[in-house]
């Protein structure tokens, strides 16, 4: 999984200095990895992207075999015609290397593409070449195509469950599922006969104007991603019996502590198979009022929790008050 913070422009002088960061395996052998940057030896480095890795094998991924077939019956072509151009006027231009979508077909919310290498790239070293991989997510313009507006373009933020089946040549056949509940793309990668070559069960983007691309190529970055709060009225949450509150706002004691008890709480409230959402309501814990380490650590142990149970709802609520029933700040 990879969850991207910050684009990453190169800048068109001076240098960029990059650096990737792996950790060692955990008791489940997944790494930790993270992307900085920086500009200059008096720069500070830039947290650009941080994931997971992992050397065991994925379970098995379906939806390879409609791509055994092209053109995929019952799918519609998409014309192409100034396909690029209208990504260079919402502020990308790619250039001749990234411009490799040759097919686009469409059927409902899915689409299908023929993405290829100019001739003379080569592939060698590669699982799946950068250029080639970013070409395969234009196949999402179409699946997306409702989602797009005329002054955004959509980026990609967070994959989960990717996977990479064989070694990929220079052409791929991809196929781009979009759930229209949660705007996530469930992706399919195969070579031009049809093998498999890699999988991405979930794919979320976000929305990024020309002004917020431009601001990133500057020192001072102005965030393309940021977590939204709404305002919500707590109510009667506590006493919903399928919706268990964890009330965390009055922890005391250590980061360690705080978070042990934390993880204790939620493995119980996990283990319960009749509690259908599980709330963790913290206070100080993020934000420009954050206050509290040992409080912000409960989100990091949230996030982490839902990571390894994205079938159960776990939500996460900070305020500034000990009135659970005034105006709460709550982040999806």
């Amino acid at each position: 999984e990879l969850t991207l913070l910050e684009a990453l422009v190169v800048p068109q002088e001076g240098e960029l200095r990059l650096q990737v960061t792996v950790g060692a395996p955990g008791p489940d052998g997944r790494r930790p990895v993270a992307l900085y940057s920086r500009r200059g030896e008096d720069s500070e480095w830039v947290r650009h992207a941080s994931g997971v890795l992992s050397e065991a094998p994925a379970a098995a991924a379906d939806g390879f075999e409609v791509l055994a077939q092209w053109p995929v019956t019952g799918a519609q072509r998409v014309d192409l015609d100034g396909f690029y151009e209208r990504f260079a006027e919402q502020g990308i231009a790619y250039g001749p290397a990234f411009q490799g979508l040759s097919e686009l077909w469409r059927d409902g919310d899915t689409a299908y593409g023929l993405v290829r290498l100019p001739e003379g790239v080569s592939t060698d070293g590669y699982g799946i070449h950068p250029a080639l991989l970013d070409t395969a997510l234009h196949v999402l313009k179409a699946a997306m195509a409702e989602q797009s507006t005329e002054d955004s373009v959509l980026l990609p933020f967070e994959w989960t469950g990717v996977s990479l089946e064989a070694v990929a040549g220079s052409v791929l056949r991809v196929r781009a599922e979009l759930d229209s509940e949660s705007s996530a793309a469930r992706i399919r990668v195969t070579d031009e006969t049809g093998v498999p070559i890699a999988a991405v069960e979930g794919l979320l983007l976000r929305d990024a104007t020309a002004e917020q691309i431009r601001a990133a190529a500057s020192v001072s970055v102005d965030h393309l991603y940021r977590v939204d709060f709404q305002p919500v009225t707590a109510g009667s949450q506590a006493q919903d019996a399928e919706r268990l509150v964890i009330d965390a706002r009055n922890w005391s004691g250590s980061v360690t502590e705080v978070a042990g008890r934390g993880l204790a709480e939620l493995q119980q409230a996990l283990a319960d198979e009749a509690v259908s959402e599980i709330v963790l309501v913290t206070c100080g814990a993020v934000g420009e009022d954050a206050t509290d380490v040992g409080q912000a650590s409960l989100w990091g142990l949230v996030r982490s929790a839902r990571s390894e149970h994205p079938e159960r709802v776990i939500r996460l609520i900070d305020t500034d008050t000990q009135d659970l029933t005034s105006a709460l700040r709550v982040a999806d």
